[in-house]
């Protein structure tokens, strides 16, 4: 294991616990995955009904600020960057 994906897992490990999985499920997560590559490359996935609702409420919890500022070097710009969905299976 690298360096920084050594770095990502403890961050990860602010929000994965009983507290931050109540907060993300409170506020409209669900089916939330992350996935990370050994140089460090993290992808998350989730699904909500309202993108927008679930990261305003999580905007309002303060483990989200911890969370923004631990892992804002993982995401472009230090923010979401959403993908186009191109396939999908059901």
């Amino acid at each position: 294991m690298t360096s920084r994906s050594g770095e990502a897992r403890t961050a990860v490990s602010s929000i994965s616990g009983t507290r931050g999985r109540f907060r993300l499920s409170s506020t409209g997560w669900t089916n939330y995955s992350l996935f990370l590559r050994e140089d460090g490359l993290l992808v998350g996935y989730f699904e909500t009904e309202s993108f927008e609702r679930s990261v305003a409420g999580m905007d309002e919890r303060d483990v989200n600020t911890r969370w923004q500022a631990d892992m804002a070097q993982y995401f472009a710009d230090g923010q979401f960057e959403r993908l186009e969905e191109v396939f999908h299976l059901a």
